[in-house]
């Protein structure tokens, strides 16, 4: 059963800048990303928490000789207090190869800060 509270919504969520994370896997080493945009599915059980999945996305990554978008996904919790929220989340990134092939590259970024608008 859900909290009287909880609400779900859709919407959407850009970053730019540099992210700080750690590599989860050993896929994309030697790669940062500077940017992302996803279709969020936002669950807030009530003011203060936030539960966001991210199943459809982009992640703008760049590399010695390269820099380009490539499909991603992510899933993030975050507490908040009025308008500034503080979280953590997990990326997951298609890095493409040859012939079909890739690797998918596996960040997290243990703070998040968020703001509401």
């Amino acid at each position: 059963m859900l909290p009287a509270g909880a609400a779900w919504s859709v919407g959407g969520d850009v970053s730019v800048g540099k992210h700080a994370v750690v590599d989860v896997t050993d896929a994309g080493a030697g790669i940062d990303t500077y940017a992302t945009g996803y279709l969020v599915l936002r669950w807030t059980p009530d003011a203060a928490w936030q539960v966001v999945l991210n199943p459809i996305g982009f992640a703008v990554v760049v590399g010695n000789d390269f820099g380009t978008a490539y499909p991603s996904t992510r899933l993030g919790v975050s507490r908040f207090l009025g308008r500034w929220g503080i979280g953590t989340e997990v990326r997951v990134v298609r890095i493409a190869g040859g012939g079909g092939s890739g690797d998918y590259r596996i960040q997290w970024a243990p703070v998040r800060l968020a703001v509401r608008l």
